[in-house]
Order: structure tokens, then sequence, then C-alpha cells
């Protein structure tokens, strides 16, 4: 988990920079969203994808705004070539 711009190792490496920004780790978020350490490493690594609940979830954890979501899930999936 961290940083700014896009790998495709890391797709949210954004993320991960708004999760520490916010004080919080990628442990603590997978704790408060009922998922392992492990998964959520998974996830931020783009090996497993994120759930529209625990999209939901981290948003309110973080505080998200409407284009948030868009910016810190969507855009790393397009890039991905996830979502076309």
């Amino acid at each position: 988990c961290k940083g700014d711009s896009f790998d495709m190792k890391k797709p949210y490496r954004q993320l991960n920079g708004r999760i520490v920004a916010s004080g919080e780790t990628c442990k603590s978020v997978a704790e408060q969203i009922h998922i392992s350490p492990q998964a959520m490493s998974a996830k931020m690594q783009g090996k497993s994808f994120f759930t529209a609940a625990e999209m939901a979830a981290i948003g309110e954890i973080l505080h998200f705004t409407e284009l948030d979501y868009y910016t810190y899930f969507i855009i790393p999936m397009e890039k991905k070539g996830i979502l076309t």
C-alpha cells in the first residue's frame, strides 16, 4: 500500500495515499470493513476486486465525495483494462 502515479502492479496507489493521509492503515481499514489484511493487500494490488459494499464502507471511513469514488476505484480499474 503507498504513492501517487499509476502502476499496473499497484493500481490503488492513490487510495493508499488517501488512507495514510486520513491517519489509517490498510490493516485498520481492512478490519473496519471486515476483511483480512491479506484480502485488503490483494485488492490494493489489483489481484482481486473490491465489492460495492467494500467500496461504500471505505468511502464512509475516508469521507469520500461522489467524485472520490470515481477517482479511487473506477479510474484504476479503467487503467488496468478491467472497465472499457
